[in-house]
């Protein structure tokens, strides 16, 4: 009878040795019994299927859902904290490396690439400002009983050398949107609020079978739909990836059958709902991996959605409508101009249209009646396309050699040489020719100069926690159009001269000025430059920079100016 007792136990000691994830034939170097997507295939791609679960989105543990602030409130004005959990149902797992098989990184430097090939020894090294670590997805291959594997290169990750561990770039997103009745892809109704996570670490951090994830691993995505997945036996090749990936610099991910989860407690998962937004019914949306980086089996179950009624914003009934131009609601015909009307479920503009955006051509009053959760209310914008005349040249002749006098209409004429890429010769309406000898042709352009924009942009005082230092650091931001950068508030613990560096996003010198700045809080004036394009650097290069850095905002105040010319011309 003791001999049985101890055969028995040796029995539950083997089997609980084993994972209860997966066969030891189905494993990242043993494809024996693992199963293709496709019935009878013995040779494919084990891809992943990542979703979002709507029931994570609904409720997760012990949240009832997402939480919603008001605008006034002390530490979440105006959010809507959200949880999201993406769930693995594919063959096989979703592997996020950091370092490629050889142990190179790969950093992107503006358009330059960047390999390190020692990781080990170089684990701080960063090759440039601003630099982005490219993302190596590894896809696992089965061919019969034989596992391989291939890596190819899917988005950036956020680096961060001193914490231990790399945060995927855009895995999910999340916006408050109205439903449009009829169109079953909640992807295409209008946005209300957006909100992103600068970051994800990728994890396992429930099994599909776990209690707390219950119902989150599902055969569809959309709201109250599909069946749960709550069992081993519902994946061929459950555990397939090991059940461990955690934050790691080299080897991230989730496993077949497992689920990431970021809850809503978590720095940056809210949406931001605009001052201004009505109390009513409207629908949280969520998309994992929205730039498909990732391969995947099914690329279409990465969005879901889930009812939600906002119910500490503002009451329905009061003046809510407002118009919102792209540009100068006074500008040159032609300029490409777009008058925006504030959200609603509908819109009656006074030109017969009733889309939220429309594109004037012709100078008027516009008036847009919007109807939604705020109840109806209507707003006017007026538009001015300015046209220059066309100027009326007078020519001239003279017998031999010498000067002529030539006349144009027009009340701001500027003469030419040539009628397009000429240097300019002079101004007004009479212009007096250089000594001359043979037929020459001049032209007259009458000009309508109209002064553009001018506003401050980015956060407007340093709260939100940072500290003064001299560290090397830099403000970015993004100029579409030719503007000039006027001003800049500053926050520094000493007075003294510092030097601004307009950049480009390659670090490129743009151009610079020497500012004294005064201790404390104050708005330095200069004009170092004007530049165009995404990720432009303000940078301070003085020794002692002493100024204060914001931990939550990394962006400048900016005040710029747009000048605006219409032409017309004439050959004189």
């Amino acid at each position: 009878m003791m001999k049985q007792l101890r055969a028995l136990a040796l029995v539950l000691l083997l089997m609980l040795g084993l994972p209860e994830y997966t066969s030891a034939q189905c494993t990242l170097t043993n494809a024996t019994s693992c199963v293709c997507a496709t019935a009878g295939q013995t040779n494919c791609d084990l891809l992943p299927d990542i979703t979002i679960s709507w029931k994570g989105l609904e409720s997760y543990g012990s949240y009832g859902g997402p939480s919603e602030y008001p605008q006034n409130h002390a530490t979440n004005p105006g959010r809507l904290r959200v949880t999201g959990s993406t769930p693995n149902i594919g063959n096989g797992p979703l592997n996020v490396r950091g370092v490629n098989r050889n142990g190179y990184r790969f950093f992107l430097c503006g358009n330059e690439l960047d390999s390190i090939y020692d990781v080990n020894a170089t684990n701080d090294y960063v090759p440039c400002p601003d630099a982005k670590q490219l993302i190596l997805q590894r896809v696992y291959h089965k061919n019969g009983n034989a596992m391989s594997f291939t890596e190819r290169f899917a988005g950036t990750m956020t680096y961060h050398p001193t914490h231990g561990h790399n945060h995927v770039d855009d895995w999910v997103t999340f916006s408050l949107r109205s439903e449009i009745p009829g169109e079953t892809n909640a992807l295409n109704w209008p946005i209300v609020g957006t909100g992103a996570k600068v970051g994800f670490c990728l994890m396992d951090y429930h099994s599909c079978t776990a209690s707390i994830a219950n119902g989150h691993c599902r055969t569809s995505q959309e709201y109250q739909g599909g069946t749960a997945l709550n069992s081993t036996t519902n994946y061929p090749n459950y555990g397939l990836g090991g059940g461990s990936y955690n934050c790691s610099q080299v080897s991230q991910g989730i496993t077949v059958g497992y689920t990431d989860v970021y809850w809503e407690e978590l720095d940056g998962m809210w949406i931001n709902i605009p001052p201004g937004t009505c109390n009513g019914n409207y629908w949280v949306v969520m998309e994992v991996d929205p730039r498909n980086n990732f391969i995947e089996e099914n690329e279409n179950n990465n969005w879901t959605a889930v009812p939600f009624t906002l119910t500490q914003q503002v009451p329905g009934g009061g003046p809510f409508a407002s118009i919102t131009a792209s540009g100068a609601t006074t500008t040159c015909a032609g300029t490409p101009l777009t008058l925006t009307a504030a959200f609603g479920t509908s819109y009656a503009w006074s030109n017969g249209a009733t889309t939220r955006t429309i594109t004037p051509t012709t100078s008027g009053s516009y008036t847009c009646t919007i109807s939604g959760n705020c109840g109806t209310d209507a707003a006017t914008t007026s538009v001015t396309f300015l046209n220059a005349a066309t100027p009326v040249g007078t020519g001239a002749q003279i017998p031999g050699p010498g000067q002529a006098t030539l006349q144009a209409t027009g009340g701001n004429v500027h003469w030419y040489d040539a009628a397009s890429g000429g240097g300019e010769v002079g101004t007004g309406n009479q212009f007096t020719t250089p000594l001359i000898s043979g037929t020459t042709t001049y032209w007259a352009e009458n000009q309508v100069v109209q002064p553009g924009l001018s506003g401050n942009v980015g956060k407007t005082n340093n709260s939100g926690g940072g500290g003064y230092g001299t560290f090397d650091q830099h403000l970015v931001f993004d100029s579409f159009r030719p503007c000039k950068l006027r001003s800049v508030k500053v926050y520094a613990q000493s007075a003294g001269n510092r030097t601004f560096q307009v950049l480009t996003s390659a670090g490129d010198l743009v151009a610079q000025a020497t500012v004294n700045v005064p201790n404390g809080e104050s708005r330095v004036t200069f004009e170092p430059g004007s530049a165009t394009g995404d990720r432009l650097r303000l940078k301070v290069t003085t020794t002692s920079i002493n100024m204060y850095r914001n931990n939550q905002w990394n962006r400048i105040s900016l005040h710029h100016q747009q000048l605006g010319q219409c032409k017309d011309l004439q050959r004189g």
